[in-house]
C-alpha cells in the first residue's frame, strides 16, 4: 500500500487529494473520524456525537473534490456514510481502496469495481521458504531489519546471487 500511496501521490493531477488510513482490528467509528480528521487538520474534540462528527468530515472530503482514500488493513465492513466517507462514484471521480485480509469485509463494504485477491505463493517455494527463515533469523526477528534487506533484494529474480546461495 506505501507503493500505492507514493504512487498516487507523485501523479498528483488524477487526485485533489490522497487520504492513507490504517486501521486496526477493534477501530471503532469514532476513532476512524479522528484518525482521518487528524489528516485535515480537523479537530472533533468539540462535537458531542458521531453524526456531528460525520457532517464535518463529509465537508472536509467535499472541498477536497476528487480524492482516493486507502484504508489499509480493515477488519469489519465500515458504513461510509457514518463516518462521513462521500460514496466513490463515476460522476464524483473519487476512489476507496482498501486491504483486508478477509473477502466478508469487501462484501459487507459492497465493493463494485475489483476485488484483488494477493496469494503468497512466492513462499510456497520450500527454497524461498528457507532463505525468508534464514534472513528472519539473521536480523533477529527485528521488522526494520527484515525490511531493510527485503528492499535490497525486492528486484532479485534468482535465489543465487553472486553465485551463493541466499
Amino acid at each position: 500500500m506505501p507503493e500505492i500511496n507514493n504512487g498516487l501521490l507523485r501523479e498528483n493531477r488524477l487526485f485533489d487529494s490522497v487520504i492513507w488510513v490504517s486501521s486496526s482490528k477493534d477501530m471503532k467509528t469514532e476513532e476512524l473520524q479522528k484518525v482521518i480528521a487528524g489528516k485535515f487538520d480537523i479537530e472533533l474534540s468539540g462535537f458531542q456525537d458521531e453524526t456531528s462528527s460525520a457532517a464535518t468530515l463529509f465537508e472536509a472530503f467535499q472541498r477536497r473534490k476528487k480524492f482516493a482514500l486507502i484504508q489499509d488493513d480493515l477488519w469489519e465492513p465500515s458504513s461510509l456514510e457514518r463516518v462521513g466517507i462521500p460514496i466513490p462514484t463515476v460522476e464524483n471521480g473519487c476512489k476507496l481502496i482498501i486491504t483486508t485480509r478477509r473477502v466478508s469485509v469487501c462484501r459487507g463494504m459492497e465493493t463494485t469495481d475489483r476485488d484483488i485477491k494477493v496469494k503468497g505463493e512466492a513462499l510456497a517455494s520450500p527454497d524461498i521458504k528457507l532463505i525468508a527463515k534464514d534472513v528472519a533469523k539473521e536480523c533477529m526477528g527485528l521488522p526494520l531489519g527484515i525490511v531493510t534487506v527485503g528492499r535490497a533484494l525486492r528486484n532479485a529474480t534468482d535465489i543465487f546471487q553472486n553465485g551463493r546461495f541466499h
